[in-house]
């Protein structure tokens, strides 16, 4: 690792997470690894600013969009997401396209079909994947909360589970 890049990589961290004193080796540290020791709860707060999860999710609405990941993702997780609904208040139910990462670190384009649902009481809110729209979801991620546009009318960004971390997807407008 360089170490000339630790003093930035430390600046990203959140302020509640204690590094001990011992020499760093050379073995990769990454963010991801350090936050990985805090609560859920600093995960989300570092992860997805300004995500409210007390607001829950209660509908869909406004939904359809093209939204972008704010960093880079993991294998099968999404960077680029169009969502086109034919429903969306509560459940949306539509098409989408994107981009995700592959395990070699780039990204690959998909598409298919997806379902997303409300808050459930046995299982919360959750958006599936449908690649090449064959009747499963080869992806499921939790909508752990989401931001509005101040009108209420359109979903400005999405607060997902992911397989390290939740991850913020914001709405692109272009």
């Amino acid at each position: 690792m360089n170490h000339r890049l630790l003093p930035l990589l430390l600046l990203t961290l959140p302020a509640c997470v204690e590094l001990d004193d011992e020499p760093l080796d050379d073995d990769p540290v990454t963010a991801a690894a350090l936050v990985h020791d805090v609560d859920f709860e600093t995960q989300l707060a570092f992860y997805c600013p300004g995500i409210d999860r007390a607001a829950g999710v209660p509908t869909y609405r406004g939904l359809a969009g093209t939204y972008v990941r704010l960093g880079l993702p993991a294998a099968n997780e999404p960077y680029r997401l169009s969502l086109a609904t034919t429903a969306d208040d509560p459940d949306a139910i539509g098409t989408f396209a994107g981009l995700r990462g592959t395990a070699a670190g780039t990204l690959a384009p998909y598409a298919g079909a997806f379902r997303a649902i409300p808050d459930n009481p046995a299982i919360g809110a959750a958006l599936g994947l449908d690649v090449g729209a064959d009747g499963g979801y080869d992806a499921t991620h939790f909508v752990l909360g989401l931001r509005r546009s101040f009108s209420g009318a359109t979903i400005t960004s999405l607060c997902l589970s992911g397989e390290r971390h939740p991850f913020l997807m914001v709405r692109a407008y272009f």
